[in-house]
């Protein structure tokens, strides 16, 4: 059967026959093919009622066919499909690309939610936009982090994207335009169940102005075609001037008005009194207009009493946060929605109205918090505070922070809910990164050694496959990850400070008993952020600095995985001793990998905040963490800061730029003054792995606890609470 697919679609589709297609056009074949094995699966399975749904601006999936090819059992068929085509399938692999569906936090964790929503006995649909340009492909030029463009789009389908029939229209002051759904298979083990999420474009459309066009002016004549696009066109659209701001405004009432009509259309119908309540889940604070919009749907749609609707929207929304930063926190001038979005503004004063007059779901500490209103803005955090049934937080620390930002008293309040990141999915991954090490632990006898084994051999492959880049490290020095995009409040400057801390006693004394390390970075650094791209700047000048310094020879090396994406840093995780995670802890509230990491046998190094701190109490006996503390003392950070500062030229880098940045802002993320704490634990934790056995078994230990501990989570529950 491969082989007579492969042949009719090159001939149906490409009008070649096979030994005349491309690799991508090969890839195509591949991924036609999956979806056609999709759609076997989901007809042979059971369809649960969806009834739970997924909000999200970003979806940082991966490349889908290598999470596929497993979920569906089907890598042999396609290496079969891959022969007949007289390609590898690896190489094919090469061909896919990332959907554009973002890049930041909020994508990892959608996407980590949607595909453990799959282990879930219950229907689940993701919604989000149909970016033409949703990720920044940033590579490694001359030491510098530098943009492929600004972003990396491509206007035509991705292989995966399914087109349906759905359309709704959404009206902004003075234009209509027609949202136009696309689908996303997510499969589940098995095929069993495949749940979708659902992306919105603007419809194309064929307006073209004749008068404008007749007199010459084409670009003119196309504007009513073209224009409407530039909702989709970007994750984040430049908000720092008037009509950037007005585009992203729009962008969040196409995305809200569009999804739930779609939502209501299924479960709600005229003159009929209101279903039970649904589960909306709002991932970060951009979808916050679904609610008002909900409303005004439910109300002049569907004829429904205002009160009625508010009871069932407060029992049907939830609100998850993950950013405690200010651009979490969205506020709206009231003369830019009028101009933007008029429908919208009676229904949030009516919402405002009810807020004020009836008695609150919790009780608001400070007395200028009620309402939703505030300096003529609208208060996005105050429309999920009052209208939602239950916040989510990732720790006490991170609950008692929120509430602070929100205003609310948590002894008496409508309920924070604790919130691991979705903890199927992390067993999924080991199964899928990690096979040996997956079926070691589903061994009742399965070994340290057995584990150690499996880890070796990631590490063994993971730095052949570099030495394809004419990189080349020490499989057997101990592998410290740091992955997230460049901010300051990921600290990356504070590893850097302790590689130059370690390298500087190296050149004083070369025989000093310092374990091997090779420190792996990951991550993007965005545009017009200095102190982000000077860093990743001074990160990869040191690189190459030590990999000339013959005086050190192997001790120390520096590897930057440039263009990073959800593979790299899943392959990152399978290969970690170390996994870094020392945000600074009052941004610290979304451990999105160090149970995985701690899964797949790394030891984690953290920051001492709320939910590495409980975690490691529940690991103390198996040392899977290692914290370090705030603010205990500059220590050797000065003479570290000097030291890069002085050799500018075997760097080819000044970083007094850095050093001016650290005094202008006082330090204000805790680089220099937490600096002697963290190396003090940094050299604890790297002194440890050179005793071998006492260091697999520990890991040994972490994993099997930490696989009892995601294993025994139980079915995720079907009614959303």
């Amino acid at each position: 059967m491969p082989e007579a697919f492969a042949s009719d679609m090159a001939a149906r589709r490409f009008h070649k026959r096979i030994p005349e297609l491309t690799h991508y056009q090969k890839y195509e074949i591949l991924s036609e093919y999956m979806q056609m094995k999709m759609g076997e699966a989901w007809q042979q399975s059971e369809h649960a009622v969806v009834r739970h749904y997924f909000l999200s601006f970003e979806y940082a999936f991966g490349k889908p066919m290598r999470f596929a090819e497993q979920a569906l059992f089907l890598t042999e068929e396609l290496e079969q499909l891959a022969q007949i085509m007289g390609t590898d399938y690896r190489t094919l692999l090469r061909e896919e690309e990332l959907p554009h569906l973002g890049f930041g936090t909020p994508g990892r964790f959608g996407a980590g939610w949607m595909q453990a929503s799959t282990e879930a006995p219950c229907g689940c649909m993701g919604y989000g936009l149909r970016y033409r340009s949703g990720f920044i492909a940033q590579y490694i030029i001359k030491n510098r982090p530098i943009n492929a463009t600004d972003y990396i789009g491509d206007p035509a389908r991705h292989p995966w994207e399914i087109r349906t029939e759905k359309r709704y229209e959404v009206r902004f002051n003075g234009e209509t335009l027609l949202a136009e759904a696309i689908d996303f298979p997510i499969p589940g083990m098995g095929g069993n169940p495949i749940h979708y999420v659902r992306l919105w474009d603007v419809a194309e459309t064929s307006r073209i102005d004749t008068a404008e066009f007749r007199a010459g002016e084409y670009v003119k004549a196309y504007h009513q075609t073209i224009e409407p696009r530039r909702l989709v066109e970007f994750v984040y659209p430049e908000e720092t001037n008037d009509p950037g701001k007005k585009l992203r405004l729009m962008q969040e009432y196409f995305f809200a008005s569009a999804t739930m009509q779609d939502i209501l259309s299924v479960h709600v119908k005229e003159k009929e009194a209101l279903p039970d309540p649904i589960d909306i889940y709002l991932n970060e604070i951009h979808p916050t207009l679904a609610i008002p919009e909900c409303l005004r749907l439910l109300t002049e749609q569907y004829g429904h009493a205002f009160s009625d609707s508010v009871k069932w929207v407060q029992e049907s929304f939830r609100y998850g946060n993950q950013i405690l930063t200010d651009e979490a926190f969205e506020s709206w001038a009231v003369p830019l929605l009028e101009e933007t979005v008029p429908v919208i503004v009676p229904v949030l004063r009516k919402m405002d109205e009810y807020a004020k007059n009836h008695s609150p779901v919790f009780a608001v500490q400070a007395e200028n918090a009620r309402g939703l209103f505030r300096d003529d803005r609208v208060v996005f955090p105050n429309i999920c505070a009052y209208f939602c049934r239950a916040i989510h937080a990732f720790s006490q620390t991170h609950k008692k922070q929120l509430s602070k930002r929100l205003g609310l008293d948590t002894e008496k309040g409508r309920s924070f809910i604790r919130l691991l990141a979705p903890r199927l999915s992390y067993v999924k991954t080991l199964q899928r990164t990690s096979p040996k090490m997956y079926e070691c632990l589903l061994e009742d006898n399965c070994t340290a050694q057995k584990l150690a084994q499996a880890k070796m051999e990631k590490k063994q492959a993971f730095a052949k496959g570099l030495e394809d880049q004419s990189i080349f490290i020490n499989p057997y020095s101990i592998f410290s990850v740091h992955i997230g995009n460049f901010h300051e409040n990921n600290r990356q400057l504070l590893i850097l400070l302790y590689i130059a801390n370690l390298h500087r006693k190296l050149l004083d004394s070369p025989h000093l008993d310092i374990p091997d390390t090779t420190f792996l970075f990951s991550g993007l650094a965005y545009p017009g952020y200095l102190m982000a791209t000077e860093t990743v700047h001074l990160i990869n000048a040191y690189g190459k600095w030590l990999s000339r310094d013959t005086l050190i020879e192997n001790k120390l090396r520096i590897v930057f995985m440039e263009d990073i994406n959800t593979e790299m840093e899943r392959t990152l995780l399978s290969v970690a001793d170390i996994y870094q995670a020392i945000r600074l802890p009052a941004h610290a509230t979304l451990p999105m990998y160090v149970p995985e990491a701690i899964l797949q046998g790394a030891a984690v190094f953290s920051s001492r905040h709320g939910y590495t701190e409980s975690l490691a109490q529940s690991l103390a006996d198996t040392k899977a963490i290692t914290l370090f503390e705030e603010g205990k003392g500059q220590g050797e950070a000065m003479e570290s800061l000097q030291f890069i500062i002085q050799n500018k030229k075997n760097l080819d880098f000044d970083a007094a730029t850095i050093a001016s940045l650290l005094r202008r802002y006082q330090d204000s993320f805790s680089v220099m003054s937490s600096f002697q704490s963290y190396a003090k634990e940094m050299t604890k934790c790297t002194q440890a792995y050179l005793n071998a056995d006492a260091w697999n078994h520990n890991r040994a230990m972490s994993q099997r606890k930490m696989w009892q501990i995601l294993k025994n989570t139980g079915d995720l529950p079907c009614d959303g609470r």
